[in-house]
């Protein structure tokens, strides 16, 4: 059972570009991508790498593909650098603009190549790029309501993660899970899997409530800390509780509120009395959580302007600029369109 994360590859030098190359590339082969597919597949991951090592002197790749549909796998591509960066990046897109007396058509290219490309820079902080490619076109039925992308990674000894998140759809409601099995590695991961699945089959509007049948189901594990959030999309409310260390804060334009969780480990002990808190729900709020292994002073006010961008670029400023860099690191963000 997967459970959502990013494969991270560190690009410290050109020594390292050739085997996330190949183990990209056979990932991808193993999906529903076509040969032509997965040749753009390999020009994006090879042009990245290209710009980290030429760039950046390094950085990270964070690569995850799944199924967006029964019939269609979703592959997507973070490029991380903590390099000099540059605030016009609508120029550095222009074909034929290069810092390297090269041809200039690197960052062009990426964005014909891929279903979906946004690039976010700030001078002498760094570059971030996100980069999807989908293996058939995917049809949009009606208008989304709502936009909810995750980065979650494990810690870096570690080949999976025991951070996880799950959304799902009730008649006129909208829940997110998102939790941390305490510790990291394989038991971890374990634990939080089995959240989720308690989670997808309880049909249980309250957030408290909730955890309270998660509390019941993890009882023979070693524990997670969760966070339930449900939006009534006909109330227009949010319905919050938690039940340890996840930070989750809830941005109304650029001011923020935090929610703080109840001490205590699901699974192990949660406090007799859960209340939720029920903020209003409006329009292009930022629902925005993060694992312990994200430091707390993390403040999306040193970034200008990052509320334009795809929610998978601010959860990854966010973990390039605040992990610990010691456990599984993960961020998501929800926001109402």
């Amino acid at each position: 059972m997967d459970n959502n994360s990013f494969t991270s590859y560190a690009i410290s030098d050109r020594s390292f570009v050739a085997y996330a190359k190949r183990e990209i590339h056979l990932w991808a082969g193993k999906c529903r991508f076509t040969a032509s597919q997965l040749g753009e597949i390999d020009i994006i991951v090879s042009e990245l790498c290209s710009n980290l090592v030429k760039h950046a002197s390094g950085g990270e790749l964070l690569v995850r593909i799944t199924p967006n549909t029964p019939d269609i796998d979703l592959f997507e591509i973070l490029c991380i650098d903590r390099g000099k960066g540059f605030d016009d990046a609508s120029k550095m897109m222009r074909d034929g603009f290069s810092t390297t007396q090269t041809l200039g058509h690197g960052l062009g290219s990426l964005a014909r190549l891929s279903d979906s490309f946004q690039i976010f820079s700030k001078s002498g902080s760094g570059t971030i790029l996100y980069a999807t490619k989908y293996s058939a076109p995917v049809v949009q039925v009606g208008r989304r309501q709502f936009d909810i992308k995750a980065v979650c990674v494990p810690k870096q000894t570690e080949s999976v993660c025991g951070d996880g998140y799950e959304v799902k759809m009730q008649p006129g409601l909208l829940q997110i899970l998102f939790g941390d099995g305490l510790g990291h590695g394989q038991p971890a991961y374990e634990v939080i899997n089995e959240a989720r699945e308690i989670f997808r089959s309880t049909n249980e509007p309250n957030p408290a409530e909730m955890l309270r049948s998660l509390h019941a189901g993890l009882r023979k594990s070693r524990g997670a800390v969760c966070t339930v959030a449900t939006l009534n999309l006909k109330s227009n409310e949010w319905s919050i509780c938690g039940v340890g260390n996840i930070m989750t804060r809830l941005y109304d334009g650029i001011t923020y509120k935090n929610y703080m969780s109840y001490n205590g480990v699901v699974g192990l002990n949660v406090p007799k009395v859960l209340m939720n808190s029920t903020p209003a729900a409006e329009k292009n709020q930022r629902l925005i959580m993060c694992s312990d292994g994200i430091r707390s002073g993390w403040d999306l006010s040193r970034y200008p302007g990052i509320f334009r961008y795809d929610n998978a670029i601010i959860a990854a400023c966010i973990k390039r600029d605040f992990s610990r860099e010691t456990d599984d690191t993960s961020v998501l963000l929800a926001t109402i369109i």
